[in-house]
């Protein structure tokens, strides 16, 4: 009996551990988008700022003091330009976060893949 037990609370123990596991990565995760008016947003959990490099520099050491810890950027639809990314990119650098995973969408494909200053002219 307190060998199915001792069983048991392994068990328990080791779906709480991965659902904490879970939890962690979601809290340690950075979602760029673009607002209306075209600028860069960043949403850190419920926390929505400008990706300026002023915001960004204030306030990532306060939400990720640990710097050793892995952080996963990712954009939520494909549709944010580089000019988002690399500067956080350089800022996360700046400040020595040591491991970032960037997950990008790519945007769709186009079916029309003609260029039409490349196509060759008629003859």
């Amino acid at each position: 009996m307190t060998r199915r037990l001792a069983i048991g609370l392994l068990a328990i123990g080791l779906v709480l551990q991965g659902s904490g596991a879970a939890a962690n990565d979601a809290k340690r995760s950075i979602e760029l988008s673009v607002g209306v008016d075209g600028s860069c947003e960043v949403r850190i959990g419920d926390q929505v700022f400008a990706g300026t490099a002023e915001e960004l520099i204030n306030r990532l050491p306060v939400l990720f003091p640990n710097r050793k810890k892995s952080l996963r950027l990712s954009d939520n639809n494909g549709n944010v330009p580089y000019r988002c990314f690399v500067p956080l990119l350089r800022i996360l650098r700046k400040l020595d976060y040591s491991e970032v995973t960037l997950e990008t969408t790519p945007p769709p494909l186009n079916t029309d893949f003609s260029i039409p200053d490349l196509d060759p002219a008629p003859r």
